[in-house]
């Protein structure tokens, strides 16, 4: 006997779009979706013990006043049950799906009761084929649209706790499940061929145009609701009237407009109610809160070290971000070949995270520190936010990034570098000539003003890393920064003859365009979590609490890390107690800290220099 074809489960918080997904699928000329069952746990908790009898399998189905929509009578129920060679859970509650899909002329069948959402791994256990479908929706609008339609007394908070817990119920339940996608409603509305290709290839379904006229038949679809529901436990009574008017907007093709209606209808004191609650179950999926700045922060994320720190750096702005926390990310893996795993896309895609493949380091593949110019260069031409945040993958934020949402007259802001290394301290230092090479290649009458190391605050002439780095999209800064870079290829004019930092050298002559129009990050931004023992002027005391955004290179592979790190850290703050669930990444080390008059070598290990490796200069063709 051959397996059950997958059968889609669409679940979901109520009035977040199951009811289109179903009426879109249900139109596929194979598959049959019938309204809300709402019996299916208790069928499965009725036929599990011994001595189970097919009419306590019916009474299951019966107690629930949905069971009338189906139309079925109690001798035909019956007559399937008592046909199963052995009254079980799975084939007691596909014996129902299978007559409702041989009445409706179909072979294959499906579900859509949003409650199940909170019930995936019992059904998962009686029904291997069940493949769950999770519609999500921004909460907001779905609070509007419950508030609009409820029969029963209930604000804006109690909605924002339901969908709150419905998502984080799914979502911890989701890795113990083997079939589980996640379907956006708002790109469901927007484009639904995309969405709906690949729902159809989640649930083994070729993908057919019906589905994109399903507005044509869902009014007959939707006849078999039309009746009366009498109150029911916590449920109150249900008119056809209200019965049909809430599925109504089915009847028409999907309408875009219906995403973030709660920007214009949602009244400030729902809205304020709502993400008092839920605020941090918007961000993480990626929903802009009201006050979100208009920023949208990049990282480069390719196969190998780059994919765990990519989804560690999402996860840590979406958790401490404050008002960021919901902006758009977006990862670029812009060397062809190096894409990240589709497990890592998944992973990235389920934090909101926008996925960019196009091959746009190509000439200079050999030198990986050019992906981030490139993938900054690119989303300053196709994005649409106001300034555009690059950070390095091996960075995390542990507070809200208010400098990053830039004021009015700053075009960038960024980050001092760590040390001297490449810098000048001025007319007599050794790298003084190679910098007055860099401000005639950049065109600018002088260097930039003087700033201080962020780790032991010496005096350079303006240098700055690129672990992080804000510009104003209008500004043209990122282009720059690109155009700069390649010059300096083109003369071969490297600090110490190496192409090592050229991004770095890149940025600073970038700054110097525009000299007026720079803001420095402090101090807690960029922060070298590494090299603390280094930091001077207290910021080596600083608890992980007090910074916005660390920089931690290959050191957070390390075992034991945080606990051994010199000045200490609080162990009591919630960054610690999150960054200590997720380290190490793996592959996890063993290596000896960086300390003040410990030579190099004496903390350096193999597997430390095994993770650098990839990341660090691999060298021109001609070098």
């Amino acid at each position: 006997m051959s397996a059950p074809a997958p059968a889609p489960f669409v679940v979901g918080m109520n009035r977040s779009g199951t009811t289109l997904l179903r009426m879109m699928l249900d139109a596929h000329p194979a598959l049959v979706i019938p309204p809300e069952t709402h019996f299916v746990p208790d069928l499965i908790r009725s036929v599990r013990g011994r001595g189970a009898k097919p009419a306590d399998a019916l009474e299951a189905m019966k107690a629930h006043r949905e069971w009338k929509d189906f139309a079925f009578t109690d001798a035909e129920a019956l007559d399937w049950l008592e046909a199963l060679p052995k009254l079980e859970p799975g084939p007691a509650v596909r014996a129902f799906y299978e007559a409702y899909a041989g009445r409706a002329g179909k072979p294959r069948w499906g579900e859509k009761t949003p409650r199940y959402v909170l019930k995936m791994p019992l059904i998962a256990s009686a029904l291997p084929e069940a493949r769950f479908v999770h519609v999500i929706r921004d909460g907001r609008d779905v609070a509007l649209s419950v508030l609009d339609r409820t029969v029963k007394s209930v604000d804006a908070a109690e909605v924002a706790r339901r969908w709150q817990r419905k998502i984080e119920r799914a979502r911890e339940d989701a890795p113990r499940l083997d079939h589980y996608l996640e379907v956006r409603y708002e790109e469901l509305v927007a484009d639904p061929g995309p969405v709906l290709k690949r729902v159809c290839e989640f649930v083994e379904l070729d993908f057919d145009e019906a589905m994109l006229s399903y507005h044509e038949r869902s009014g007959e679809r939707l006849t078999e609701m039309r009746r009366e529901l009498p109150p029911e436990g916590g449920a109150g009574h249900l008119s056809v009237e209200r019965r049909m008017r809430t599925h109504h907007r089915t009847t028409a093709p999907p309408d875009p407009t219906r995403a973030t209606r709660w920007r214009d209808d949602m009244s400030a004191a729902d809205l304020a109610a709502f993400e008092e609650v839920a605020s941090q179950t918007l961000a993480a999926l990626a929903y802009p809160l009201s006050d979100a700045p208009s920023v949208a922060f990049l990282l480069c994320v390719e196969a190998g070290q780059l994919e765990v720190q990519g989804v560690l750096f999402a996860r840590s702005l979406r958790r401490f971000g404050g008002r960021f926390a919901g902006c758009a990310i977006h990862a670029y893996a812009p060397r062809e070949g190096h894409e990240p795993t589709a497990e890592t896309r998944i992973a990235l895609q389920s934090l909101g995270v926008e996925v960019h493949t196009d091959p746009l380091n190509t000439e200079y593949a050999y030198y990986p520190f050019a992906n981030k110019i490139y993938a900054a260069a690119a989303a300053e031409r196709e994005l649409a936010e106001d300034v555009i945040v690059f950070c390095d993958s091996d960075t995390v934020f542990l507070s809200q990034p208010d400098a990053l949402d830039l004021e009015p007259g700053v075009d960038v802001a960024v980050a001092p570098a760590f040390h001297v290394n490449k810098a000048s301290t001025g007319p007599e230092h050794r790298m003084e000539p190679y910098w007055e090479r860099v401000w005639e290649i950049a065109g600018v009458d002088g260097p930039p003003p003087y700033i201080e190391t962020v780790e032991r605050q010496k005096r350079i002439r303006g240098y700055w890393n690129a672990g992080i780095l804000a510009a104003r999209r209008s500004s043209g800064y990122c282009s720059d920064w690109l155009e700069l870079w390649l010059a300096l290829l083109a003369e071969e004019h490297f600090p110490d003859d190496k192409m090592m930092v050229t991004d770095q050298v890149a940025i600073t002559a970038a700054v110097a365009r525009r000299p007026d129009r720079f803001a420095n990050l402090e101090r807690t931004y960029n922060y070298n979590i590494g090299r603390r023992p280094f930091y001077t002027g207290g910021m080596d005391q600083v608890d992980l609490d007090q910074l916005v955004h660390v920089h931690y290179h290959q050191w957070f592979n390390r075992r034991k890390l945080l606990r051994d790190l010199r000045p200490p850290l609080k162990p009591d703050t919630p960054q610690y107690r999150w960054l200590d669930e997720q380290l190490p990444l793996q592959p996890a080390i063993r290596a000896p800290l960086p300390r003040p008059g410990r030579k190099r070598s004496g903390w350096r290990s193999r597997r430390l220099e095994k993770l650098r490796k990839p990341l660090r200069q691999i060298g021109s063709p001609d070098k």
